[in-house]
């Protein structure tokens, strides 16, 4: 990609590198210009603009995007993920179920270091997500990259991100009280956490801070 100031009449099939306010409305930036924008900038006054040209084996920023997501998340009903619509070279990773996040730390560090264009952000590993959290974003900081480093990051990248749903579907929660201890104040805590998680607190057991009345308790739930 070559990023350079052109005259507007040979600015046709290029990407507007600043953006432009003319006539009323503004042109953004990253738009690929078209014989009506060429118009436009024409009618404005504007005769020279800076703009970004693809070369050859370049992909543009939001088809990048798009396949390092697809990379990412070869299969998103397995990986409790739903991909975004790409915009500006960004495609987000949304939760699409509730657990916590896995991920090939590895892996994601080194994607993020084999070209300074192409980036992924992430929660931190084991992350815990409900559905429609934001998980991570792929983001291509350029309006294009070469397409070996693009191959080379969806390599790296094969499923590498994931989110990992509850195993276990009920919970009984036992707790120990000593003497002028707190009693029960933290049991409408813990079934909040365990609702956050679709996990349902079948039973409160309460037992003496003793170590046999523990046990027994634990041998019972």
């Amino acid at each position: 990609m070559v990023f350079d100031e052109l005259p507007v009449s040979a600015a046709e099939g290029c990407i507007l590198a600043h953006s432009i306010g003319l006539l009323g409305k503004r042109l953004r930036k990253g738009v690929r210009l078209n014989k009506d924008h060429i118009d436009e900038l024409t009618r404005a006054g504007i005769t020279h603009i800076s703009a970004a040209r693809l070369q050859k084996g370049d992909i543009a920023e939001d088809a990048a995007a798009v396949a390092l997501a697809k990379a990412l998340v070869p299969h998103p009903d397995q990986a409790g993920l739903r991909l975004g619509v790409a915009f500006t070279g960004r495609v987000n990773l949304i939760a699409s179920s509730v657990g916590v996040v896995s991920q090939n730390v590895e892996k994601l560090i080194a994607l993020n270091s084999i070209d300074s264009m192409i980036s992924l952000a992430t929660l931190p590993q084991y992350q815990q997500v409900s559905t429609g959290n934001l998980v991570g974003t792929v983001k291509i900081i350029s309006y294009g990259v070469p397409s070996d480093k693009l191959q080379a990051a969806c390599n790296l990248a094969h499923a590498a991100i994931k989110v990992l749903p509850p195993v276990a579907r009920s919970a009984s929660l036992i707790v120990s009280v000593s003497k002028g201890g707190p009693g029960e104040k933290g049991v409408e805590a813990i079934r909040q956490r365990l609702d956050a998680l679709n996990i349902s607190l079948m039973e409160v057991v309460t037992t003496p801070h003793q170590t046999g009345a523990m046990a027994n308790a634990l041998k019972d739930a």
